[in-house]
This record gives C-alpha cells, sequence and structure tokens, in this order.
C-alpha cells in the first residue's frame, strides 16, 4: 500500500519533471562547469602560493572537497519552502491536506523522487572529478559511513527548509526568507568555504549549531579528516538534530494545520 501510494507519486513528480525538463539539462551543464571554476580557481592559488597545505588542506583535499559540494547538494538541498508558499497562493494546499497520506511524508516522498531524478547530474561530476582529480581516494568504512551522513544530512536539511515552509502559513511572502535561509545554511554549512578556514574562535559555534552536519561533516568523513570514534559522536548529533527538527516539524505542522482549516490563508 504505502509503496503503490510511494509510486504514484514518483509517477506524478516525473510528470512534472519532464514539464520543465529544461531546467534539469541546465543544471547538468551549470554544476559542472562551477566545479570546473573551483577548480582552476583553487590550482592556480596552490600554484602561485607555492604551499602544499592550507588549514589542513591539500590541493587534492579541497578540489574533491568542492567537488563533494555539488554531488552532496544534489540529495540533500531542496526548495520544498518554496513549493509549499506556492501550493497556499494557489489554493492546492487544500487538496494536499486532505489526502489520507500525512502532508509531511507526501512532501517528504515528493523530495525523495525529485533526489532520484537528480541522479541524472551524478554522472558528469563524478567523470569530471576522476577525469581531474585522478587521486581521489577514500577507505571502505569511511566511504560507508559518509552515506549514512548524507542520509542523515538529507533528512535534517529537508526538515530545516520544510520548517521555514510553514512560515507560509503566517507570512503572506516567504521569497526574501528563503534567500535569508540558503544563505545562512550555505555560509554555515561549509557550502561556499570549508569551515576549518575560519578562526579558531568561529569552531564551537559551528559545532553547537546544526548547518555544519547537513554539509561539511560528511564531506569531512569522505576526507578522512576524523577518527572513527569521532565520526560516531558526529553521526549522533546529526540523528539528535533530525529528531529535533522533526519534533518541531510535528508541533509547527499541528498549528500551521488548525490555521489554515480555521480561518484559511
Amino acid at each position: 500500500m504505502i509503496l503503490q501510494k510511494f509510486l504514484r507519486i514518483g509517477k506524478y513528480e516525473w510528470a512534472r519533471q519532464r514539464a520543465y525538463r529544461a531546467n534539469l539539462v541546465i543544471w547538468m551543464i551549470v554544476i559542472p562547469l562551477i566545479f570546473l571554476v573551483e577548480y582552476s580557481v583553487w590550482t592556480a592559488v596552490f600554484s602561485a602560493s607555492g604551499v602544499d597545505v592550507v588549514r589542513g588542506f591539500t590541493r587534492t583535499d579541497l578540489l574533491v572537497y568542492y567537488l563533494l559540494v555539488h554531488i552532496v547538494l544534489l540529495f540533500t538541498n531542496t526548495n520544498v519552502d518554496k513549493r509549499i508558499s506556492e501550493q497556499i497562493k494557489d489554493g492546492s494546499l487544500i487538496k494536499q491536506v486532505i489526502k489520507p497520506m500525512h502532508f509531511f511524508w507526501l512532501t517528504f516522498a515528493k523530495h525523495i523522487w525529485v533526489r532520484i531524478f537528480n541522479l541524472f547530474i551524478l554522472p558528469s561530476l563524478v567523470i569530471l572529478g576522476y577525469l581531474l582529480i585522478p587521486e581521489i581516494s577514500v577507505s571502505p568504512i569511511n566511504f560507508m559511513l559518509f552515506l549514512a551522513s548524507v542520509v542523515l544530512a538529507m533528512l535534517l536539511t529537508f526538515m530545516y527548509i520544510f520548517l521555514f515552509g510553514l512560515l507560509a502559513f503566517w507570512v503572506k511572502e516567504i521569497f526574501g526568507l528563503a534567500i535569508m535561509r540558503n544563505g545562512i545554511s550555505n555560509f554555515f554549512s561549509g557550502a561556499l568555504i570549508p569551515l576549518a578556514f575560519f578562526p579558531a574562535a568561529l569552531q564551537p559555534i559551528f559545532y553547537i549549531l546544526p548547518f555544519q552536519y547537513m554539509l561539511f561533516v560528511p564531506i569531512q568523513i569522505f576526507l578522512g579528516k576524523y577518527m572513527l570514534n569521532q565520526i560516531w559522536e558526529l553521526l549522533l548529533i546529526q540523528l539528535v538534530w533530525t529528531l529535533i527538527f522533526s519534533v518541531v516539524c510535528y508541533f509547527v505542522w499541528g498549528r500551521a494545520k488548525a490555521r489554515f482549516m480555521g480561518v484559511g490563508i
């Protein structure tokens, strides 16, 4: 029963992706191009500086880091907050709310399908990475723990952005909030610059906030920057943050639904 619902949602999302297939094609071109720019910039920086290590990152580490930023974001990044806002505006949300499937799980299922469709972009990045960084290597245990961390990062990021989307029940326009949310998460997750590049005084702040567990931590696991006991601790923190956000989402959705069904938006 659950599988059948999931497959029906996938059929709907596939039709939606086909309608906007130009977007997918554009991203298949743009994302590798962005990585090529990053590759060129950091290769030039290391060549000009004459150093082999910057803040604990070798040239290879840094190039793999930025490659993995794009790969991990394929599975974690989402615009679910904007979709919720659009559904409220066009009135289609009522159809979602009255369906037997809980709105959170319905939205999450759609999110999973979009991540599956993003796999079309993955081969170009993997091929580009192995052509430009042939020295890429990772131990089997680190790779498996990296995958586990990416799954937790995907769950955590989804709930964080879903929670932002629920603000649309109280705020008429969340476009500006979405830009702010994206900027904050990109900065504090290490999507722009590795968090290790920042002063030591800021590292405890990064540690206690949830953002580094959305991107930086999984990549560092892949790069072998943590001891095994540290990895288990970080995975546990990821799980705790995921549970915290799930509880918050549950209560905020309850309030949002009551507002929507009671007075309308």
